[in-house]
Parts: structure tokens; C-alpha cells; sequence
């Protein structure tokens, strides 16, 4: 099994991933059966247009780790969201001060 990130491993620069690359990953799933999932901060709507569906038939790991989600269903698998009792004091305190925090993943 091997796992890769995409922006600034497997993708090429452009966020990109080449035509040899895509034909390298292809051979190894069909001929050598290696299992290939990959890690990203991208969500599945903004990564599987870049890297396809087809290759991918282990759950990939989206949003920084938020989300294990079936490549081809687009289907959540399991999620790993911030408890909010850890995010309450960020968040307060930042209201003190006159921010507006954004929480996410």
C-alpha cells in the first residue's frame, strides 16, 4: 500500500498531475496491483477533477484529514471533525478582540 499528498508530491507544479505519471499509476494499479490512496487538504469535489476517480479504489483522506470519503461515490466513510469543547476558548477569545474566527475541518 502506498499513501501520497498531491500539491507538491505526486501533482507536478500547476497543481497538475502529468500525462507519465497518470500512465505510471494506471500500469502500477493494473498490472502490479499496488493499493494507492492518497492525503489532502482539497476537498473531493477539487481533487478527484485533477487526479480522476479511476485509479483510486482505496478511501482517500480529504480536508486535512476530516474526511475518509469512497473516491468513486463521493460517499463519507468516516469523519474526524474538531470537538467543539476545543475550539470554545479559540473562538471566544478571538470574538474579544474584535475578530471573526472561521473554523473549518
Amino acid at each position: 500500500m502506498s499513501a501520497t499528498d498531491l500539491d507538491g508530491t505526486l501533482l507536478a507544479p500547476g497543481g497538475v498531475l502529468t500525462p507519465g505519471d497518470r500512465e505510471t499509476l494506471e500500469r502500477l494499479v493494473r498490472e502490479r496491483g499496488l493499493l494507492l490512496t492518497y492525503a489532502t487538504a482539497r476537498s473531493l469535489r477539487h481533487s478527484a477533477p485533477v487526479v480522476g476517480t479511476e485509479i483510486w479504489r482505496l478511501p482517500v483522506i480529504v480536508h486535512n484529514g476530516a474526511f475518509s470519503v469512497d473516491p468513486r461515490s463521493g460517499r463519507p466513510l468516516r469523519t474526524h471533525l474538531i470537538a467543539p469543547e476545543a475550539v470554545a476558548a479559540p473562538i471566544a477569545a478571538s470574538t474579544r478582540q474584535g475578530l471573526s474566527p472561521a473554523v473549518f475541518a
